[in-house]
């Protein structure tokens, strides 16, 4: 017993559990989903600040670019999205009330990329959409007499309008949690560096009153990087000579950094041994607490063929027992009893008297820090 200076705490029963290390990919088939449902919840939320929810898709004609790396690396350089919406919010035909947007990538089989972007707004005629989309075409692109496609690529409007902000919600998210039936394109899984599956306007989260645990960034991390050479090469230019100074991203690669492929194909194949401990107070309320034991070089399927234990969910989780965890931890790692640090639980449970925290943030955050903390 840990006696606080408002709570008495009683250790009711300690269990021990094995858990997959997930990638923590979004092109993960196994960790995206959890992802996309945390990311859901964050945008019900944001979208509950909306005055109105309209929902644009955005598509690139595949006659311009040779590829979609290069196509992406174009978007991405010229802020197509961004740009998009700020010409709207300009426009006085469109009825927009910020300029916040949330933007999907969905990655199709052929390799190209179509943009499905929420928007705050109320109505926006189509041809302005369609015209200022096609004010991003590359000027260095020459059209073939006699062809009418709409300029730099097609604008589609959502079919049905959404019942409420949440089903606006739900309704972009679901493009996270599925993969093209013949999976990720293979420029996508051979990427060595960060690509992303979504994007939000500048501050998108602050301005929603969305903590999603990003600081800003420190002075040292704005100051301006001072190159020794300025490049030459025409930014409107995406020819094979030009194409590596005008898309950073096609040739800067850290060549150590493994592939999206090999880090998913890398995914619970280690895992993490935690102690649940149930805690409970004077007045009978139950909390349990998980805490980080080790990290075995094991898949979760390696270590239950060899206790003979059943296998399920996502994350493979299953029980163990004290002998079965001091076998593959070492002696008396699952007899520990008594807690670390007593004084802090007294005053994590003081706190929550007084209505400071509250248990399923305070049971997240202990299981973010000792179960995957070590690991990422």
């Amino acid at each position: 017993m840990v006696t606080g200076s408002k709570a008495d705490l009683f250790k009711v029963d300690t269990r021990h559990e094995c858990v997959g290390i997930g990638c923590r990919s979004w092109y993960c088939n196994d960790c995206m989903v959890g992802k996309a449902l945390a990311l859901r919840a964050d945008l019900s939320k944001a979208v509950e600040t909306f005055s109105g929810v309209f929902m644009l898709t955005l598509t690139i004609d595949p006659k311009i670019f040779k590829d979609p790396e290069r196509e992406l690396a174009y978007v991405q350089k010229k802020r197509c999205v961004a740009k998009l919406v700020a010409k709207l919010r300009d426009n006085p035909r469109c009825k927009l009330y910020t300029d916040r947007f949330f933007c999907i990538r969905e990655f199709h089989a052929d390799g190209r990329v179509h943009y499905h972007v929420l928007m705050d707004a109320k109505f926006i005629p189509f041809e302005e959409v369609r015209d200022a989309w096609g004010e991003f075409e590359p000027k260095t692109y020459q059209r073939l007499a006699g062809d009418n496609s709409p300029r730099f690529g097609s604008v589609r409007f959502t079919k049905k309008p959404f019942a409420d902000r949440l089903h606006a919600a739900r309704y972009v998210t679901k493009y996270l949690t599925k993969t093209p039936d013949e999976g990720f394109p293979e420029w996508v899984l051979k990427r060595r560096n960060r690509l992303q599956r979504y994007t939000v306007s500048h501050h998108f989260w602050q301005s929603c009153g969305v903590d999603r645990g990003r600081k800003d960034p420190c002075p040292a991390c704005t100051e301006e990087v001072k190159r020794d050479e300025v490049s030459t090469c025409d930014p409107e230019c995406f020819c094979d000579k030009c194409v590596g100074e005008a898309a950073p991203s096609l040739v800067a690669m850290r060549e150590a950094d493994p592939t999206i492929e090999q880090r998913v194909s890398k995914c619970c194949s280690t895992s993490a041994i935690l102690a649940l401990e149930e805690w409970c107070r004077e007045d009978g309320e139950i909390y349990t607490r998980r805490k980080f034991l080790g990290h075995v070089e094991q898949s979760p399927s390696e270590i239950a063929d060899q206790f003979d234990v059943t296998v399920g969910g996502r994350k493979k989780r299953f029980t163990l027992r004290a002998n079965e965890v001091n076998e593959l931890l070492g002696d008396d790692c699952a007899d520990d009893n008594e807690p670390d640090e007593p004084d802090q639980y007294a005053r994590w449970f003081e706190r929550l008297d007084r209505g400071l925290d509250r248990p399923e943030n305070w049971q997240h955050e202990r299981d973010r820090r000792h179960a995957w903390g070590r690991r990422f």
